[in-house]
């Protein structure tokens, strides 16, 4: 909402709207708005203020990048199983990037183990952490 604010202030009281150039400032303003209000929106998607709905809604998140994450190692290993040394190297990567995965998450549950939202953080981790490991395989290989 405080990026909304600006820019509207910005709009009204600092940009010459008039022609062309002020249709283009406008129009960028609003793709810009736009843009913003969509990633808030996926940031915010799963915290729902119900402890047990926002823990359901990150497990959720988590079964479908985890059988995508399935997916692609499978597909990988697949396409290079004649390559013996690539498939070692690959499958231990896979091992050493799983204990380094649970060891982060672990670290997460351990600083919230006080508090209500240790299970939501430790969720979000796992969910990022998979994430950004298909990612890396999907430009990699």
């Amino acid at each position: 909402m405080a990026l909304f604010a600006s820019l509207s202030i910005i709009a009204n009281y600092h940009l010459p709207l008039s022609g062309a150039l002020g249709i283009m400032i406008k129009f960028t303003l609003f793709v810009l708005l736009c843009l913003s209000l969509n990633v808030e929106a996926k940031t915010e998607e799963c915290n729902t203020g119900v402890l047990q709905t926002t823990l359901e809604c990150h497990a959720s998140k988590l079964k479908i990048v985890e059988d995508k994450l399935e997916n692609i190692v499978s597909s990988i290993s697949n396409s290079h199983e004649s390559d013996s040394l690539f498939i070692a190297d690959f499958n231990r990567s896979q091992v050493i990037w799983l204990q380094s995965f649970k060891s982060s998450c672990d670290a997460v549950y351990s600083l919230w183990r006080h508090g209500s939202v240790k299970n939501v953080k430790w969720l979000q981790c796992k969910v990022k952490l998979t994430q950004e490991r298909l990612t890396f395989l999907k430009q990699s290989f």
